[in-house]
């Protein structure tokens, strides 16, 4: 997501009763923090332990979600640990809507759906070795490495902010020889998508070897059968 123009992730938070942004994060935004005054009463903010948080103003920001302008205000927290957190007032404004098992945010009666990501990025990744140009409307096999060791059969999943570089990689069985393997890319699009090296593209997972059934291609000719089909009518 962007907040103005810069782009960030953002914390959802279905325990905060108001959306925050970090002080210092604002200030690399360069828009205007209106300050408490001495004779308003400053919002006062806790944290999950219950220790006060520093509040010094609101912010006003414009937030891009897959091209949709959302405006929202902003309580500017000294300390933050995220960028942004988006809270109740956030998710009661765009309509959201959270499903754990797709692990999806939904706003605007499902207008735009966005795929949450984990807290901590996955250790079980494949990424490009190189940069890679895909031409519009095409199909490339690609290699791949893992960053951990592995050989054998693997089933690899797309990342689910991959849609974001605008290229589509479907649910596969690979065989990995030490850490390398390759994979298919589908850019749909009208213009060439770049992969810069170390794209992170799909978390890999082991799978036996008994559990995957190779395709062989018959090498009998078909039965031509004894009575033609018109004989039969």
């Amino acid at each position: 997501m962007q907040a103005n123009s810069i782009r960030t992730l953002a914390l959802i938070d279905s325990g905060a009763g108001r959306s925050c942004v970090s002080l210092q994060f604002a200030k690399r935004l360069k828009t205007k923090i209106i300050s408490f005054r001495d004779s308003d009463n400053p919002i006062r903010l806790s944290a999950a332990d219950v220790h006060p948080l520093i509040s010094v103003g609101t912010i006003d920001l414009t937030l891009t979600i897959q091209g949709l302008k959302i405006p929202q205000k902003f309580t500017v927290i000294k300390g933050l640990s995220y960028n942004l957190l988006l809270g109740i007032d956030f998710m009661n404004h765009t309509h959201a809507f959270i499903d754990f098992r797709s692990k999806t945010l939904s706003i605007c009666d499902d207008l735009i759906v966005e795929h949450l990501l984990p807290s901590k990025t996955p250790t079980n990744v494949i990424k490009t070795t190189s940069s890679y140009s895909i031409v519009p409307l095409s199909e490339a096999i690609i290699p791949v490495t893992s960053n951990t060791a592995c050989d054998g059969s693997f089933s690899i999943e797309p990342l689910p902010f991959l849609h974001n570089r605008h290229v589509s990689l479907a649910h596969a069985v690979v065989s990995v020889n030490k850490k390398k393997t390759q994979c298919r890319i589908l850019n749909p699009t009208n213009a060439s998508v770049v992969l810069p090296k170390h794209t992170a593209l799909a978390t890999i997972s082991p799978i036996q070897n008994h559990d995957v059934i190779g395709y062989e291609k018959p090498t009998t000719e078909p039965t031509v059968p004894l009575v033609s089909y018109d004989t039969q009518l």
